[in-house]
């Protein structure tokens, strides 16, 4: 596992706002040089479409987490994922064209030996705010968008900055995750438990005390509570 000192950020604040930088710029940490490697390639694919890329899924609680807070979250996965803020399908195949799929998916492929898993939203949703692939399959994708417009900037090693969704968001993709696929897996449970404990934890734990007292108080001075409290106010 990687400590705080040996991730060498430039700030060990909680940041669950677009608003504040997260810099790993220096770390020699072998999963985020391979994390900014992937991104790279992946991030001048959707520059090129003028389509924005954000990081979600278990890169991003890391990147906001473990990396930050100090906590290892206790599910983890070596697969990348992201989503593009596309204008339509045809972005989506330029983006991802020349990429060897992965496990017959239409949305996961291989770049550099890592599984990086592709979600188009914005142009290509419906009203009901889902899409639609090839095989009919329907994807949920409410919350993307306004995952997007509160987005973390997160400096990586290569000098290249990615979007990466804020906890608040990332707790509220679980939820609506968890909601459509609860029958059959149980890992959305498990990645929302660490995001919730991660806000009465590290820095996190500070902050109640210095500048949620008042939350505190309503729950007897319990952090878990008051810490998830903070974070649905915020969500």
């Amino acid at each position: 596992t990687c400590s705080p000192r040996e991730i060498h950020a430039s700030t060990r604040q909680p940041c669950v706002s677009g608003k504040k930088m997260i810099s790993y710029s220096d770390s020699t940490v072998p999963e985020l040089l391979v994390a900014g490697s992937v991104l790279a390639g992946m991030q001048s694919r959707a520059t090129a479409c003028g389509t924005p890329l954000m990081v979600v899924g278990a890169l991003a609680s890391d990147l906001l987490i473990r990396h930050v807070v100090g906590v290892v979250p206790e599910r983890t996965t070596a697969d990348i994922d992201i989503a593009v803020s596309v204008g339509s399908w045809d972005d989506f195949t330029r983006i991802t064209a020349g990429l060897e799929p992965a496990r017959g998916g239409a949305h996961t492929f291989l770049l550099d030996g890592v599984e990086v898993d592709v979600i188009p939203f914005n142009g290509v949703e419906s009203s009901d705010r889902t899409i639609t692939w090839q095989d009919d399959h329907v994807m949920n994708v409410l919350g993307f968008q306004e995952a997007l417009a509160t987005a973390v900037a997160v400096q990586l090693p290569g000098s290249i900055t990615v979007h990466v969704a804020c906890l608040p968001a990332q707790a509220v993709l679980k939820v609506f995750a968890w909601r459509d696929r609860h029958l059959s897996n149980r890992r959305d449970a498990i990645d929302l438990r660490t995001i919730l404990l991660s806000h009465s934890e590290g820095p996190n734990l500070e902050a109640l005390y210095v500048d949620h007292t008042d939350v505190l108080s309503r729950y007897d001075f319990d952090p878990v509570p008051a810490g998830a409290h903070r974070l649905g106010s915020e969500s």
